[in-house]
């Protein structure tokens, strides 16, 4: 944009293009050089630059960093071109209107947003973890149902051998029960079941864990290691199971906690 100034030495009125691009004016008549700032009669324009700050800044509201950025760098760049030449170009509060909003209401507006933003979604997928954590438990009491019902007691806590030694645990006794999932039953077939849970054939079974036996949510779950172990001991249902059977609990087993949750820092080995 073409601006006029006034030869302070012979008073020739000048044609400058874009007052903001020079120091020094030369005088086309005279040949005098001198700078911007003596110019007398060239009124300070508002700069282009703090206005969009300005707008941009307030647009931050809603735009948050989107417009907030902008905002900041153009208010930042009118303040520097209004400092060199003061007395071409006006604005300052403009400027600085728009790098306070730009970043109060874009840059911290906008991440605390994102903070929520992110907070929800962790905590919706934590919350997610959980309900499949709990459909497990459910899984698995079904499981345990259809156990009972198949043999008329729940299953031990662990086989044993003829002399009372532990071998395999309740859980893959139960691994045929589950009738969502056929290939439990597979692996089921796979145990030696007349050996330890940690014989030299069935500890090559310890990583095939069924998901199952795992809760999502746990962070450090790893290894053979389950989330999920029985109640056992004294009046538990696993305590009682030698003198319960279907004529004294015809029901399915709805008053009785069969299973806890467990953090696999415990390090229970799912078939122990």
């Amino acid at each position: 944009m073409n601006e006029t100034a006034t030869c302070s030495n012979c008073e020739t009125t000048l044609v400058v293009v874009d007052l903001t691009e020079h120091d020094h004016v030369s005088c086309s008549q005279c040949g005098a050089t001198f700078p911007l700032s003596q110019v007398s009669d060239t009124p300070p324009r508002t700069s282009r630059q703090a206005v969009a700050s300005m707008v941009l800044g307030v647009a931050s509201i809603v735009g948050l960093f989107f417009t907030g950025i902008p905002a900041i760098f153009l208010g930042i760049r009118a303040l520097v071109r209004m400092r060199r030449n003061p007395l071409l170009l006006k604005g300052h509060s403009m400027a600085i209107v728009g790098i306070l909003s730009g970043g109060g209401f874009g840059l911290i507006c906008g991440s605390c947003v994102s903070l929520m933003f992110f907070g929800a979604q962790i905590g919706a997928n934590f919350a997610m973890q959980r309900l499949e954590c709990v459909a497990h438990v459910e899984e698995i009491g079904m499981a345990l149902e259809s156990y009972r019902l198949a043999h008329d007691q729940l299953p031990p806590p662990s086989s044993t051998d003829s002399n009372g030694k532990p071998l395999l645990s309740w859980r893959v006794l139960i691994l045929p029960y589950f009738s969502q999932h056929p290939e439990y039953k597979q692996l089921y077939d796979k145990f030696h079941l007349d050996e330890p849970w940690d014989s030299a054939h069935n500890k090559t079974l310890l990583n095939q864990i069924p998901t199952v036996y795992r809760c999502p949510a746990d962070p450090v779950a790893t290894g053979p290691f389950t989330n999920y172990a029985a109640v056992t001991g004294k009046g538990s249902a696993f305590d009682l199971q030698d003198t319960r059977d279907d004529k004294d609990n015809p029901g399915p087993l709805r008053a009785h906690v069969l299973v806890g949750e467990v953090p696999s820092s415990e390090k229970i080995s799912w078939t122990e």
